[in-house]
């Protein structure tokens, strides 16, 4: 089969992978490209949209306590460089809270921000309680728009139908949910303001996840996930559409490695796995963030702009 990222045919693979994020065990078929690295699911089920159920993870409102509220604001503000010492004192609380949120995105408050893939919009409503003003969220599984009213709007729509330009565009774990990323990419371009930013964080073929589970890698999520890039294949999409990658930050974590351990075991992510103690979280973590450190994390954070 031909590579839809390179268009290379020669000695690209097979690999059959089973839905385990709900737990049905639904035989999948993958591609693998043995130029690009890029991963992609060979037939997209017609039944797509049953496998977004209702308590699927970015439709849930997760209820925030005021202390966490606080910390997180406090962090998020010494991340643009906007507050005082002690979001860097708290930032150990959550050491990976809104961790792709730096100088690379180039946005202020005022910034015009476009969010991919929202959800109900959870990322923006708190992006909006520490300051931002102007947020827009699309997504085409929710289930009608959202006007929660105080600069944040969802609307129920896929990227295709924006029309708008933005200072900023980011697709949070969404862009491997689409069908054809080239063709994302290039709407991107379209939308996307002469100085303007795009982040992508997605999960990555060319990882220590998949190179160690296969079939079994958690990030696979068949048959969600239509594409596992690579470095190499996120560079030849922004190639193609006259776009460049100005940064890649790894920002995998214990998940990718707790949740496919199950998956080995046939353990479904919505069932209950082993209990890990406190210490072998600890070196879990450590783990983690040596695979991000040298570039085999399971995802990244691509900050893209125009050529």
């Amino acid at each position: 089969m031909k590579c839809p990222i390179c268009h290379n045919q020669e000695n690209n693979s097979e690999l059959i992978a089973k839905e385990m994020m709900i737990g049905t065990r639904d035989l999948f078929q993958y591609m693998a490209c043995s130029n690009c690295g890029c991963l992609w699911l060979q037939e997209m089920p017609t039944n797509i949209a049953e496998y977004y159920p209702k308590d699927y993870y970015s439709f849930i409102k997760k209820n925030t306590s005021a202390y966490e509220k606080f910390a997180k604001k406090e962090i998020s503000l010494s991340r643009l460089n906007k507050g005082s010492i002690l979001g860097k004192i708290l930032k150990p609380l959550y050491p990976n809270y809104l961790k792709w949120l730096n100088a690379y995105c180039k946005i202020d408050f005022g910034s015009k921000i476009l969010d991919v893939g929202t959800g109900t919009g959870r990322l923006l409503l708190e992006m909006n309680e520490f300051g931002f003003l102007n947020l827009t969220g699309i997504d085409p599984f929710i289930e009608a728009d959202i006007n929660y009213n105080k600069g944040v709007t969802v609307y129920k729509k896929s990227i295709e139908h924006i029309d708008e330009r933005y200072d900023f565009v980011m697709l949070h774990h969404s862009f491997e949910h689409m069908l054809e990323p080239s063709s994302v990419i290039k709407k991107i371009k379209a939308i996307l303001k002469p100085n303007g930013i795009a982040l992508i964080r997605t999960p990555l073929a060319d990882s220590y996840g998949y190179e160690t589970y296969g079939a079994n890698w958690v990030e696979l999520d068949p048959p969600r996930h239509f594409f596992l890039h690579t470095q190499k294949s996120m560079r030849l999409l922004a190639a193609e559409n006259e776009l460049k990658i100005d940064h890649v930050m790894y920002d995998s974590s214990s998940f990718e490695i707790i949740e496919s351990e199950k998956w080995k075991e046939d353990i479904p992510s919505s069932e209950n796995g082993r209990m890990y103690s406190e210490k072998e979280k600890k070196k879990i973590d450590n783990f983690v963030n040596r695979l991000n450190q040298t570039e085999k994390g399971s995802r990244a954070c691509f900050y893209i702009s125009h050529s």
